[in-house]
């Protein structure tokens, strides 16, 4: 009987680690113990109000970042913050603050592509990617506002092809395009 429960805690204690899951050692409340500290660990995903993000003085392209980032790189069209801060609670930033378009998420890493800034109402599009590094977030962003023509200008066909690099008489590609 002693033995069928040593290896019944080994098996509960065991098991979780198997499939990619926290692993708790049970205390002198057996199983129990061990559902209870699995419920609190999944409360952690969720946290409190009082544990959310607030906007901080730095910026990009309108979106405005956490009070916990400090710039890594920026240039007129990308830039990189770290955020102090763990994965989950970035990505609750954003979302309170992001139209999405589109979403790719996984558990270290998510891509956000054509987002608009809701309190900005600039009209910039921006992709937002966000990688986990444990205790901190890597948060970089792109401005993919496509590029607008003068108001009342009209693009001739040939203008248009030759913008996409292509040589209107030929159809092949111009010579600066061909690589």
């Amino acid at each position: 009987m002693q033995a069928a429960r040593v290896s019944a805690l080994v098996a509960l204690t065991f098991l979780p680690a198997c499939h990619g899951h926290r692993r708790f050692a049970p205390d002198a409340g057996g199983a129990s113990a061990l559902v209870r500290r699995s419920a609190e660990a999944d409360a952690d995903v969720t946290a409190a109000p009082s544990d959310e993000l607030v906007p901080g003085p730095l910026n990009a392209f309108g979106l405005p970042l956490p009070s916990a980032s400090r710039e890594r790189f920026g240039n007129a069209d990308t830039k990189m913050f770290t955020v102090e801060a763990a994965m989950p609670r970035v990505m609750r930033y954003l979302e309170r603050r992001l139209e999405m378009r589109y979403a790719d998420i996984h558990p270290l890493a998510a891509v956000i592509h054509g987002a608009v800034v809701k309190e900005a109402r600039t009209g910039l599009v921006i992709d937002v990617g966000v990688r986990d590094e444990g205790e901190r977030t890597l948060v970089t962003i792109w401005n993919r506002t496509p590029p607008t023509q003068a108001l009342g200008s009209e693009v001739t066909p040939e203008q248009g092809l030759r913008a996409a690099g292509i040589d209107p008489s030929t159809g092949r590609p111009l010579p600066s395009q061909n690589h």
